[in-house]
């Protein structure tokens, strides 16, 4: 039976080179599988899914807000032929979808019989949830922490962001792209001490 599952994590907590790693499994045992990637990541160039950890790289499908990914698989599927069939999505970023993306997901998952695999945070550097990542949880039949360590030791549960010279930022737009430079994990103790 396919599953949509959502892993997810703060800031540098490897979410990519989890995402990376699976498809190199995938594709080490015949599984056909398709990468997708939210347009609004611009770390990287827009077709390319990339490791900041160890520089692994892959091609994606750029995923735009007006994008029905439903129609999107569909419209795969007919280009394959029938013995290369599609069995996983794999989605990078995957707090950036919209919260209808994360629909679509489920009727892929539900009406094309594709295991679908989000990747992504789940909630800001204010610790509030993205509407897409709320949904995920909401909807996934499956979901994964993947964890990472606070400056202290402890295990991280937030991101906090950072201005151009290294200072915690306590408000802001919910979306600024970036990595180390922009944010540091947390746990909920420290994190506490600067908000």
């Amino acid at each position: 039976m396919s599953k949509l599952k959502f892993y997810y994590g703060t800031m540098n907590s490897r979410k990519t080179s989890e995402l990376l790693m699976f498809a190199h499994s995938l594709k080490s045992k015949g599984f056909n599988y398709l990468i997708f990637k939210p347009d609004i990541d611009t770390r990287t160039p827009l077709n390319l899914v990339k490791s900041r950890i160890d520089g692994m790289t892959a091609k994606a499908f750029i995923l735009y807000s007006h994008i029905n990914i439903y129609e999107s698989v569909m419209e795969i599927i007919r280009e394959l032929d029938s013995d290369n069939r599609l069995t996983y999505l794999l989605i990078d970023e995957a707090q950036f979808l919209t919260v209808q993306q994360v629909e679509q997901l489920v009727e892929v998952v539900d009406n094309l019989e594709i295991n679908v695999f989000c990747y992504g945070l789940k909630d800001d550097f204010t610790t509030r949830m993205f509407a897409a990542s709320k949904r995920l949880f909401e909807l996934s039949d499956e979901i994964e922490e993947i964890s990472t360590i606070c400056t202290c030791g402890n295990k991280a549960n937030f991101s906090a962001r950072l201005d151009s010279f290294g200072q915690i930022v306590k408000f802001g737009e919910q979306i600024e792209i970036g990595g180390e430079d922009k944010y540091i994990t947390l746990c909920r103790k420290c994190y506490g001490k600067i908000i």
